[in-house]
């Protein structure tokens, strides 16, 4: 696939990224910034250090087919930790990865995303629920069926994450200032100090034991979901 060639007048494309396919990393860790070559280093454990490569190699991968530039020359500017960009490019762009399971989002639309396996115990998330969840959201929680509220809990937690990343403010702001109706799908409540925007809500159900979100500006209601494959 040439460079440049998937760029559209409006889109929401969300990449899957198998990020224990890291056989296939070898021809392609030149792609990787002198920065990004010292923060796999750190890595204690071997496995977490070839997921982080692969996901920064296949993040400029597919990148490069949204910009005039091959991915060698890509320079994303992380200067603002929460929310990196692409220089030079008119590209929008947020990941996340949980477990294996890399994503990569872009769009022509400021957008965040996030995924979350389904990892802790009901337990667990009551005592998480109280910290994180608005007073109606909480309520959603704790009065669904014991087989649905582990769910509805991922569900509210990655589109506050996926929000929090698209207004590139991330953790800083208390997660209860937002709020959310799942079966509307709808935003209800903005932090005060944010501009009160139109953001749209996706939640697609890929995974089994997965949940994950996209909140963009872009009004289009559908997502494009696309797996990722080396070259």
């Amino acid at each position: 696939m040439t460079q440049g060639n998937m760029i559209k007048s409006d889109f929401i494309d969300v990449w899957l990224v198998n990020l224990n396919n890291t056989s296939s990393l070898l021809p392609y860790q030149h792609l990787l910034s002198h920065v990004e070559t010292t923060r796999a280093k750190r890595f204690r454990f071997n496995a977490d250090k070839q997921r982080f490569i692969c996901r920064r190699v296949a993040l400029k991968l597919i990148l490069s087919k949204y910009t005039t530039q091959d991915a060698n020359r890509l320079i994303i500017d992380e200067a603002d930790q929460q929310k990196p960009k692409l220089m030079d490019a008119h590209v929008h762009f947020n990941t996340s990865h949980s477990q294996d399971v890399g994503l990569v989002a872009v769009s022509n639309q400021p957008l965040g995303v996030d995924i979350e396996y389904h990892k802790d115990t009901l337990e667990e998330l009551n005592l998480l629920a109280k910290n994180v969840l608005a007073e109606t959201e909480l309520k959603h929680f704790l009065e669904s069926e014991e087989t649905v509220s582990k769910r509805a809990f991922y569900q509210f937690w990655t589109l506050k994450e996926a929000y929090l990343k698209a207004i590139g403010l991330g953790l800083s702001v208390d997660p209860k200032q937002i709020v959310f109706d799942l079966q509307a799908l709808k935003i209800t409540s903005q932090p005060e100090s944010k501009p009160q925007l139109d953001w749209q809500l996706h939640q697609p159900e890929l995974l089994h034991e997965f949940s994950m979100a996209v909140v963009s500006l872009s009004k289009l209601n559908k997502l494009n979901i696309l797996e990722f494959t080396w070259p």
